[in-house]
C-alpha cells in the first residue's frame, strides 16, 4: 500500500472561524476565545474587567517551588512572542 493509499480514507476537515466578540482565531471550542468568554461570564461592568485584570497580574508562580520532571526551575530569564525561557537546576543525575 503506497503512503497516499493510508490517507485516502481519512477525511480531514479544518475549520478556521474567528471568536464572536473579538476576531480572534484562538477559540475556545465552538464560539468565543478565552478572554472574550472570561470578560462575559463576569458580566460587561467596568469594576469586573478591571477585576479580573487585577487578578490575572496576581497570579504567580515561586519558580523556586516549580519543578518539571527532573529539572527545579530557578527563574525566568527571557520572555518573547514565541515562549518563555527559563533557567532550571538538574535535581539528580540519572
Amino acid at each position: 500500500m503506497s503512503a497516499l493509499g493510508i490517507f485516502d480514507s481519512v477525511r480531514i476537515e479544518a475549520e478556521v472561524a474567528a471568536c464572536e466578540e473579538c476576531g480572534s482565531t484562538s477559540r475556545v471550542g465552538r464560539g468565543l476565545c478565552l478572554n472574550c468568554l472570561l470578560l462575559r461570564c463576569l458580566g460587561s461592568e467596568s469594576e469586573n474587567k478591571n477585576t479580573l485584570a487585577r487578578l490575572l497580574d496576581e497570579i504567580e508562580v515561586r519558580d523556586a517551588d516549580w519543578r518539571i520532571g527532573n529539572y527545579q526551575i530557578l527563574e525566568e530569564i527571557g520572555r518573547g512572542g514565541m515562549g518563555v525561557i527559563y533557567r532550571a537546576r538538574q535535581r539528580h543525575s540519572r
